[in-house]
């Protein structure tokens, strides 16, 4: 038995010591990626991801993407065809069908490169605050409670009014005003998310397990079949968002804070209770014989790791969780840096098989959510800071301390 220790310590360090480290894992993405601008740059909302996550790369890595994104949002300021263009000279946009897909959300962009320039005024932050009012505030489409919603539901129900709730739509419609209630310190923004947040929460969260289903049609009350990965990627995110623009006003919206901090509790222990052996999360996170997917674990690792960093989960809690997670996420990342594994963009299906069948070609995951690599990669790296583990020889050494716990883990599993 003690030889069966002996080796369980040894093999718990040979196990943290392989792989990518967080710099080096964005670094080969990114640097494949950045030969395929055509495919991966957007106004759209994963192309809003893509962006944001590189601009925070930049910050905590030292990377140098900026140039090349800041030729991209210029020219959609000046392309006359561009979102950007015509927001700036008032020429009206046609809303899209889901608020913040196409229109709403990619802004953060500018307002990461004005954060850059440590401004809080000028045409980037204008342009926002524009795309903010008359896109996101104004979106038309509306439950009567005042909930962003859809007039698509999936196959098999009606597309003739605004009943249908999607849970990606609580976190691409309300970053952008999240965003701006951080920058502008905006209470009545960060009213209008929290709002937003808990309905969402309301409507799709199962209280028996914390997940939340991919969407809803109110009238008639029906959910839908799954509870899909990046749905729920998209909900811990959302959290996030909306978390940290209510953080200067936790004492008047006490309320709020506390109803969406107990549903985000809830939703990473349903998460973890959830992950599988190698650390990824499921196509549907709580069906196994689902393929693993990526951009949910990405998204889950993001928003675990930075509510750790803030304090809002226990460390001891998740830390292995999150160890784990990123070395499922590094068996994703190939040799010629395309990463394997994210769901292509997907409506809301109508049966488990067609969520099991759904495609992962790498040039078509741009609104599938490979952006979120770069933001996991960021948020492991910062969990990594604050904790026991060092970074020797380009490698993440797990302490020794949390080794002997995996070890003795291992040997008390044996003997049961």
């Amino acid at each position: 038995m003690l030889m069966l220790l002996s080796w369980s310590i040894t093999f718990a360090l040979l196990v943290c010591a392989e792989g990518y480290t967080p710099k080096e894992y964005v670094i080969k993405v990114a640097d494949k990626m950045t030969t395929l601008i055509d495919t991966f740059f957007a106004w759209d909302y994963g192309g809003a991801v893509i962006f944001d996550g590189l601009y925070r790369c930049d910050k905590t890595f030292g990377t140098n993407y900026q140039p090349l994104l800041n030729t991209f949002l210029n020219k959609s300021i000046t392309d006359p065809d561009s979102f950007g263009y015509k927001v700036q000279h008032n020429i009206s946009v046609p809303f899209h069908h889901a608020v913040g897909d196409k229109i709403g959300m990619f802004p953060i962009a500018y307002l990461n490169r004005a954060s850059e320039q440590s401004v809080t005024t000028g045409p980037d932050v204008d342009l926002a605050k524009a795309v903010a009012e008359l896109y996101v505030l104004k979106f038309p489409h509306k439950l009567p409670d005042g909930t962003f919603a859809r007039t698509r539901g999936w196959k098999g129900n009606n597309h003739t009014t605004p009943t249908y709730v999607w849970i990606p739509d609580a976190y691409i419609g309300v970053t952008l005003l999240a965003r701006l209630s951080r920058m502008l310190r905006n209470e009545e923004y960060a009213k209008f998310i929290a709002k937003q947040r808990i309905s969402f929460n309301n409507h799709l969260q199962d209280q028996t397990d914390g997940l939340f289903f991919h969407g809803m049609n109110t009238s008639p009350m029906n959910m839908s079949c799954c509870k899909w990965g990046r749905a729920n990627g998209y909900g811990m995110t959302a959290s996030v968002e909306v978390l940290l623009a209510l953080t200067p006003f936790k004492e008047s919206l006490k309320s709020e804070w506390d109803a969406i901090m107990d549903s985000f509790r809830k939703h990473a222990r349903g998460m973890v209770k959830h992950q599988s052996s190698d650390g990824r999360w499921h196509q549907l996170v709580d069906d196994d014989t689902s393929y693993l997917e990526t951009s949910c674990t990405a998204m889950t690792i993001s928003s675990i790791a930075r509510a750790v960093n803030e304090g809002w989960l226990e460390r001891n809690e998740f830390e292995e969780s999150l160890h784990r997670g990123w070395k499922g996420l590094e068996t994703v990342l190939k040799a010629d840096g395309t990463v394997n594994g994210v769901c292509r963009g997907t409506g809301i299906q109508a049966a488990p098989i067609d969520y099991k069948n759904r495609e992962t070609t790498y040039l078509k995951t741009r609104n599938g959510g490979i952006g979120f690599v770069y933001h996991a990669a960021v948020d492991y790296q910062n969990f990594l800071a604050s904790s026991t583990v060092s970074i020797v020889n380009g490698q993440n050494l797990l302490s020794v301390l949390v080794a002997m716990t995996q070890a003795v883990s291992l040997y008390i599993n044996y003997l049961l």
